[in-house]
């Protein structure tokens, strides 16, 4: 059972705690068959949380979650994984931060550029998209306002 206005997330009916984040939550992406994680949600407050593959403890199925408190400022509203577990975060602070999926650590960030914010005063990110599950060199940036930006990650150029 998912309850992601209060965080909560139930796994198993069976079990006498549930996993809860103390943040909303934004967005959930689930990592390829390859990750050391089964997905991850960004909440509120520039937190992230990755969440373990189910295992097996006294005969119930349960989760553990590692919560993080990112470089994000604000809200962490969106996330794109690619297919080789390539993670990228947004806020309402305008970053975009890349992630060590293996580590769950932020490996860069990127600030949206003030000159692509100043024709829309206080668009902020709304969600993130890789051109390709494949690469990880471009990444769609939706705006509030309703522009696409086209980041490609390698040179850090709109």
């Amino acid at each position: 059972m998912h309850h992601l206005y209060s965080g909560v997330i139930l796994f198993n009916k069976k079990a006498d705690e549930s996993l809860n984040l103390e943040q909303e939550v934004a967005n959930i992406a689930f990592g390829s068959d390859q990750a050391s994680f089964w997905f991850i949600a960004t909440c509120w407050e520039g937190r992230v949380a990755y969440f373990s593959l189910p295992h097996s403890q006294k005969g119930h199925e349960f989760l553990t979650c590692k919560k993080i408190q990112s470089t994000h400022k604000r809200d962490v509203t969106c996330i794109d994984i690619t297919n080789k577990n390539l993670v990228v975060t947004g806020s309402n602070d305008n970053v975009i931060c890349f992630w060590n999926s293996y580590n769950c650590s932020v490996n860069k960030q990127i600030q949206m550029p003030a000159n692509l914010l100043a024709h829309s005063r206080g668009s902020t990110i709304c969600a993130l998209k890789f051109a390709f599950l494949t690469s990880h060199e471009h990444l769609l940036v939706f705006m509030t306002d309703g522009s696409v930006y086209c980041l490609n990650t390698q040179n850090e150029v709109f």
